[in-house]
């Protein structure tokens, strides 16, 4: 009996120990204000680079998307966010394709101006946890047809370049990666500065790729929380999704059976990679929304056209901006 008092006492501590693991002094959680809305700016920059035959080229790519959030509160801990596109910008060197849906001008062309009413049409709705992760999300496919039919009178190749260029912003996969990308950074216990933890997610935007990330908590400071997340990138499937170049389209247009890569006029476009991503993330505390971030990207692989393979390196600066409105 003489060693019962110590058993206790061992027993004690350790349970101690085991319960402080999990009782961090800051608790993160996705939890906007009722009925609020942000505008979420996401712009990606920098240079895609290619090997040709021993001659190196490089393309300068940049891509402005600015969207609405709107955000409403449900039983435990989950928020529906409605999702619309505002802006969208995308520019390939001295090539610029510009679609603004707040300000049609008199003089715009017809084409653009189907592009802007049909973006500016376009709404999502998703529910998300308290980690930022979307659980459920409507379904998007659909809009093809009513894009299909809107471009339907254009010549085969304009045709194809237009549904090229907003292909990406017309599915799932991009409206889940580009939101999860800025919101679901938040770990599922509460943390100290110092902590770190782990999620995957799938993203869409030069390339479909599975992004596994670790984050710490930098520090808290007047309600505000730096992270840093680092990251390490593979490609989900070998569809290429480069802008103006291999974009998947619709299947009237030519989408690729899976995982077989993109077919455009009977040319096919595949791309293995690998890389990382690190970066700062901004969090407001009250809210669990991160009001910015910057990353920067760096991936390394092959790009193989038909039978063709060449070398391929990205080094892209990604940011991204959420006000209140």
């Amino acid at each position: 009996m003489k060693f019962f008092p110590t058993t206790i006492l061992k027993t004690i501590v350790l349970l101690g120990l085991l319960a402080s693991c999990n009782s961090g002094k800051y608790k993160l959680q996705f939890q906007p204000a009722h009925d609020t809305d942000y505008r979420l700016t996401t712009s990606m920059g920098g240079q895609v680079g290619l090997t040709l035959m021993g001659k190196d080229m490089n393309t300068d790519m940049q891509s402005t998307i600015v969207s609405q959030l709107h955000f409403d509160t449900l039983p435990n801990q989950k928020t529906a966010v409605g999702f619309s596109y505002q802006e969208y910008h995308l520019g390939q060197q001295a090539e610029t394709a510009q679609f603004n849906t707040d300000s049609v001008g008199t003089h715009a062309d017809s084409i653009t101006m189907q592009i802007k009413q049909m973006l500016q049409k376009l709404h999502f709705a998703a529910i998300m946890n308290a980690q930022g992760k979307m659980e459920t999300k409507t379904s998007t496919d659909s809009l093809w047809q009513v894009l299909e039919a809107a471009l339907a009178p254009l010549d085969q190749k304009l045709r194809t370049q237009v549904a090229a260029s907003l292909k990406p912003l017309i599915n799932d996969d991009m409206m889940v990666g580009m939101v999860e990308q800025c919101f679901h950074i938040l770990p599922k216990t509460s943390v100290d500065v110092g902590d770190k933890w782990r999620n995957q997610l799938k993203m869409t935007s030069m390339f479909s790729m599975i992004i596994n990330n670790e984050f710490e908590l930098l520090s808290v400071k007047n309600g505000v929380a730096e992270i840093a997340v680092h990251a390490t990138i593979t490609n989900s499937d070998k569809q290429g999704a480069l802008p103006g170049l291999a974009m998947a389209s619709s299947p009237m247009l030519g989408q690729p059976e899976s995982k077989k890569g993109f077919d455009l006029m009977g040319v096919k476009f595949e791309a293995t990679f690998s890389g990382t991503q690190e970066g700062v993330l901004v969090v407001d505390m009250g809210t669990g929304v991160m009001q910015s971030a910057k990353i920067h990207q760096l991936l390394d692989g092959k790009f193989k056209i038909n039978s063709m393979e060449f070398p391929m390196k990205l080094n892209m600066k990604n940011e991204y901006e959420c006000e209140r409105l």
